[in-house]
């Protein structure tokens, strides 16, 4: 067959990018180059490269399509290609220049176990959080690590770390991350429901880890919060996949009234919000699962952490744990309130009411429906972009009574431009980290939020109490006083309301 001499650019620098690439022939046959893996993100398989590559394909048409990581236009480029082979230069377009003003991407949820350094570079990604260590109801995978943070090329790096996903009666899977761990977390002897997820964070803690949840839905996410266990959440992971059709049906079971093109969104954050409206601090993060579950490539999803420092993994630790930070799988979304950045916590100590002003900005490389301000968890204000709008700044002013918390989110369909591009997401958002307005520096509580997570703490406290389901009563009591306690905690909460 001939072959094909690709150079893939960016626009404003000279030399090679590296990059994420698909080749495919009229017939929608993949190719790729000689000893170059294929990873496979959806129905769509694709090859890392470093930006000039040589490949073997059939003679007359191909296309090339073309993606690196969000602040990159994706490009779709069609090639004819005579029987003596032919070459190509192919283009890249930067629309963001994030890296340059501080922040530094991650995706706090990898499968992928080799060729880190190339998912990197080819995702423009600062850090990757690998699951080198697993524990799930079926096995248990507790490879030994010696480094946990591992350097990759210059400006990036990626962690080993630990995730615990046991299916239980608790709920579904319940997944925890641990980052930062010597070695991974062990307990050896389980039942179907025990331990509860309290029992592994205690352990990853006590041995200096950071402990993060895989998604703001699960039901166990709540008790750890309560017991100070928790450090971030993903409020964007493998339920924001390429495939619409995963997780609909688990949406479906649990939350019916969400419907229309951003239905999953909503309900991801409705359930964010409501821990948010229990008083804690919590910073959103965000996850691929990649190569998992048709979930995309690495940093499909990915949150991007403002820096103080050189970016480093205590840097972007302290700038996550800080809440400055904001999620998103392309929009770039930032708010500032009374001139604080986002993770702030604003002191109101008089009676009130306060007004503040509010900034929020967004670019976009793709159409947006709309773009909204949360207070509590409701919209409180909202603004819908033109259709050829991709910089908006948008400015307002917020009444404050009482203790709130305030963040700014976009959502958009895709358009039939951004269609065709390589790992298309079925759609657009951004979403940024909360700011925090205590009144007299009472946290924020909504009886609503609070009765909800408690009504399900009293079906799982019924479920516990169930026959044959402890192998040893002393593993029911343990379990049985979690419950009691993350209960009372609760409960607490509805009288300082």
């Amino acid at each position: 067959m001939p072959r094909l001499g690709v150079t893939i650019t960016e626009s404003s620098k000279d030399g090679p990018v590296p990059c994420r690439v698909q080749v495919s022939d009229g017939r929608g046959e993949v190719y790729s180059p000689d000893g170059c893996p294929q990873f496979c993100a959806g129905s769509d398989a694709y090859f890392n490269t470093d930006g000039n590559f040589e490949i073997e394909v059939p003679e007359g048409e191909v296309s090339l399509r073309a993606a690196r990581g969000t602040e990159y236009t994706p490009v779709l480029q069609r090639i004819k290609v005579p029987e003596k082979g032919a070459s190509a230069q192919v283009e890249l377009s930067r629309w963001s220049h994030l890296r340059e003003q501080g922040w530094q991407a991650a995706d706090f949820h990898v499968h992928h176990t080799d060729r880190l350094e190339e998912h990197l570079a080819a995702e423009d990604l600062t850090l990757a959080h690998v699951i080198w260590s697993r524990i799930t109801t079926e096995h248990s995978s507790l490879q030994p690590f010696e480094r946990t943070v591992v350097p990759a090329r210059p400006g990036s790096f990626y962690t080993l770390g630990q995730e615990v996903e046991r299916s239980s009666r608790w709920g579904i899977s319940e997944p925890v991350f641990f980052l930062g761990l010597d070695k991974p977390v062990s307990i050896p002897e389980t039942d179907a429901a025990y331990p509860m997820n309290s029992v592994y964070c205690e352990s990853a803690r006590f041995g200096g880890g950071i402990v993060g949840y895989q998604g703001p839905i699960y039901n166990q996410l709540p008790i750890d919060l309560s017991r100070n266990l928790v450090d971030f959440v993903c409020i964007a992971d493998n339920y924001f996949s390429i495939s619409q059709d995963f997780f609909y049906e688990f949406l479906g079971q649990f939350e019916e009234e969400y419907q229309g093109p951003f239905a999953k969104a909503r309900w991801i954050f409705d359930s964010y919000y409501r821990l948010l409206n229990c008083g804690f601090i919590l910073p959103p993060a965000a996850g691929s699962s990649s190569p998992l579950n048709d979930c995309g490539p690495v940093g499909y999803n990915r949150v991007y952490i403002k820096t103080l420092e050189d970016p480093g993994f205590e840097s972007l630790m302290a700038g996550l744990k800080s809440g400055r930070c904001f999620v998103t799988n392309g929009p770039v979304i930032t708010m500032v309130v009374d001139e604080c950045e986002m993770g702030s916590t604003i002191p109101l100590m008089g009676t009130g009411p306060d007004e503040l002003p509010v900034r929020v900005e967004v670019r976009s490389a793709v159409p947006l429906d709309l773009v909204e301000l949360i207070a509590n968890g409701k919209v409180i204000e909202s603004y819908e972009p033109r259709s050829t709008e991709r910089e908006i700044q948008w400015e307002t002013v917020v009444e404050v009574r009482r203790s709130q918390w305030l963040a700014a989110r976009c959502l958009g369909r895709v358009d039939s431009a951004a269609a065709g591009w390589l790992h298309c997401p079925p759609f657009f958002f951004a979403h940024s980290g909360p700011t925090y307005l205590l009144r007299k520096k009472k946290p924020v509580i909504v009886g609503r939020s609070v009765s909800r997570i408690l009504k399900n703490l009293d079906r799982m406290s019924r479920w516990c109490e169930q026959p044959d389901l402890f192998s040893k009563n002393s593993r029911r009591a343990e379990c049985r006083t979690i419950l009691d306690e993350a209960r009372s905690y609760y409960l607490a909460l509805l009288d300082r309301e």
